[in-house]
């Protein structure tokens, strides 16, 4: 009985397929089949090879910010596992528009030889880069079902608002603190506005502590106001709205108002120094005073400690204002109510936070 040639051809075929098998195998996984729109979800790479895959480099950078979603890199690995070579890659994947999603990426496998390592190595023919055959592929394919709800934030979420008191004088900042911490997609909150009729509102850039997690981005937000006023003022609530993952629902936070009354302003005499000393000599009780906290700090510095009845006097005065002031704005303001020309500078280049803090207090120390 004659052979058909055919199997040899189907034998041969088979063969070949087997010594060109790639010595490789990429897998891939996502942790969730659907997800709400701006919902975190987790996707994870792998790629094992079978022996060490020393002469392979991986080129794996998938798009990270598309019509269809965002990406952040959330983990990257290599190591060897009973002398095989393992490459990981997990990242989370923010959804934007609600459907089906199809993921697949492009990637580079590059294989160089040993000669051409050696050849780079020891600089022989004055070689100076690999040589690499580059085999272009995608990742497998992944499937996301993606549900919308409306909103801009997904996650779950707690905020506080806290003032700086219940009292301030007319024109005193009143310092207002909002920090919202949580889990999801914390990186697109929006500043909140506050508005206050009759009243001046400013407002700093929020402060962002993330760090990356299988839910998102966790950590905290904080945004800092200073409200200033010439009479009573309402303090209105602040509203966070977001779909909550866990209970897969809609959800608000809403800060309760706060009534803030304004007293008095500052009388132009309480920013002023108080007057110097006449120059001719006279006896004032207070002299014995300081002769006794004089003799006081000649004791401390010979025994090492101060009398506990002994106290130093409390600073007052334009100058210890200028060093109490805990803002810039707040340094402003003291000096706007000096009604004093030489301060306009100044109070500009504090206002537009062209200057820090304590440069401010040291020219309005030589300005006055």
């Amino acid at each position: 009985m004659r052979r058909s040639p055919g199997r040899w051809w189907l034998l041969l075929l088979f063969a070949a397929t087997l010594l060109s098998a790639a010595p490789y195998r990429w897998s891939a996984s996502i942790s969730q089949p659907s997800a709400y729109v701006h919902e975190a979800v987790e996707l994870q790479y792998t790629c094992r090879f079978d022996g060490t895959g020393a002469l392979y480099i991986i080129d794996f950078d998938p798009p990270r910010d598309t019509e269809a979603y965002r990406m952040k890199l959330l983990h990257e690995s290599e190591r060897i596992e009973g002398g095989r070579r393992i490459n990981e890659y997990r990242f989370l994947l923010f959804p934007k528009q609600e459907g089906p999603l199809e993921l697949e990426f492009p990637l580079l496998m590059r294989k160089t030889t040993q000669d051409s390592i050696e050849n780079t190595v020891i600089g022989r023919d004055n070689v100076e880069e690999l040589d690499f055959t580059d085999t272009a592929m995608k990742t497998p394919p992944l499937h996301l079902e993606v549900k919308g709800h409306g909103l801009r934030l997904v996650g779950s979420y707690a905020m506080t608002v806290e003032a700086s008191a219940d009292e301030v004088r007319a024109y005193e900042p009143l310092h207002v603190t909002v920090t919202v911490t949580g889990e999801g997609n914390m990186d697109r909150l929006e500043p909140f506005v506050l508005e206050i009729p009759g009243a001046e509102v400013f407002s700093e850039a929020p402060e962002q502590q993330f760090e990356r997690s299988e839910e998102g981005l966790k950590g905290s937000w904080v945004q800092r106001f200073a409200v200033v006023a010439p009479q009573d003022f309402t303090l209105p609530p602040l509203t966070l709205e977001y779909f909550d993952t866990q209970r897969r629902a809609p959800a608000k936070i809403v800060s309760e108002s706060r009534q803030i009354r304004v007293s008095g302003a500052y009388r132009p005499e309480e920013l002023l120094d108080a007057p110097e000393e006449e120059s001719r000599l006279s006896w004032r009780p207070e002299y014995l005073y300081y002769l006794l906290t004089f003799l006081a700090g000649l004791l401390a510095g010979r025994w090492g400690r101060l009398p506990s009845g002994v106290r130093k006097p409390e600073e007052k005065g334009f100058a210890a204002r200028v060093r109490a002031a805990g803002s810039r704005r707040e340094l402003a303001v003291l000096l706007a109510l000096r009604r004093d020309a030489r301060f306009e500078a100044l109070i500009e280049a504090l206002e537009s936070e062209r200057i820090s803090l304590a440069e401010g207090k040291r020219r309005a120390q030589e300005t006055h």
